[in-house]
């Protein structure tokens, strides 16, 4: 008698993305994602880890945590607060950039900005993007960035439509 393989028991495979709940605070952020910061390799030439945020204000404080927090780390954030300024700064080949949707889009539209290199994508406080006009931008900047790239989310409050983009653009994200 010969045994047949099956494949009762065999479990789904959920992706490595992980989706963090916790209050909407810029120094528990950084802290967060230092260690994100600190595997980076800086060499690349190339951002490899892209921070989204609702604003140009948010990109700001949550760089400034991220000095604040006293991490050794090679690797900074890099804030992009408007067009102009996101082309200097990626004259300087930062490993880690944070900007809002509002200000990545016309850097990748000019190509300025290549995310092909990207290991890490990083949605801080995806919940404040969910209006029409900017979930349209936040999703044009995600459909660029590369599907192996490792998705983390920061969340401070959750809706079914957070969940819906979070499975679209997470495909089922351990949720922590």
């Amino acid at each position: 008698m010969v045994e047949r393989e099956t494949r009762d028991g065999v479990a789904t495979a959920r992706s490595q993305h992980v989706v963090h709940f916790m209050d909407r605070n810029h120094g528990t952020a950084a802290r967060l994602l230092g260690g994100m910061l600190d595997r980076i390799d800086s060499t690349q030439g190339d951002p490899v880890a892209l921070i989204i945020v609702p604003s140009a204000e948010d990109a700001v404080r949550l760089s400034d945590a991220d000095v604040r927090s006293g991490r050794s780390g090679a690797v900074l954030l890099t804030p992009i607060t408007d067009v102009a300024r996101g082309q200097r700064q990626l004259a300087r080949n930062p490993a880690a950039i944070v900007a809002a949707p509002a200000e990545l889009l016309p850097l990748l539209e000019q190509s300025l900005l290549r995310v092909n290199g990207l290991k890490t994508v990083v949605l801080a406080w995806p919940e404040e993007l969910l209006t029409e006009d900017r979930l349209a931008g936040l999703e044009s900047v995600l459909g660029e960035a590369p599907r192996s790239a490792e998705r983390l989310a920061i969340c401070a409050r959750t809706s079914p439509e957070l969940d819906q983009l979070l499975e679209r653009v997470m495909w089922r994200a351990r949720r922590i």
